[in-house]
């Protein structure tokens, strides 16, 4: 986490040239980096943290086919995605939400990634 007080040559604490902090946003931004860094303000990171720790998953359903759960999350602003991982079921190779507009999921060395959509309650996922 990258957190500067001032900038430039003010009176905070530890002024850190701007010039800096523009080419290290260019790094971390450009098209090669944007997937692997999360470049967001304090604050919202700090909500993402906040709707993380207070959100629970309840699976409801698993076949062999599609699985579901429901997300409660009482601090889930309507700004923000909600990022899910789960182990992918045996035998699956692809799958996708049972309805466009929950949100999207890609397999990753084994594993759902899974975006929701804000205001989300119920998913289902579908084997392809």
């Amino acid at each position: 986490t990258l957190l500067y007080h001032e900038l430039d040559e003010g009176t905070g604490y530890s002024p850190f040239p701007s010039s800096e902090l523009d080419k290290t946003l260019a790094y971390l931004t450009n098209e090669e980096n944007s997937d692997i860094y999360w470049v967001e303000t304090f604050s919202e990171v700090a909500q993402y943290i906040k709707t993380r720790n207070t959100t629970t998953i309840e699976e409801t359903k698993v076949t062999d086919d599609s699985f579901a759960f429901k997300i409660t999350s009482p601090d889930w602003s309507d700004n923000q995605v909600l990022t899910i991982v789960r182990n992918l079921p045996e035998g699956w190779t692809d799958c996708a939400f049972e309805t466009d507009d929950a949100g999207c999921c890609e397999i990753v060395d084994g594993k759902i990634i899974m975006t929701c959509e804000p205001g989300v309650d119920e998913v289902t996922i579908v084997k392809l």
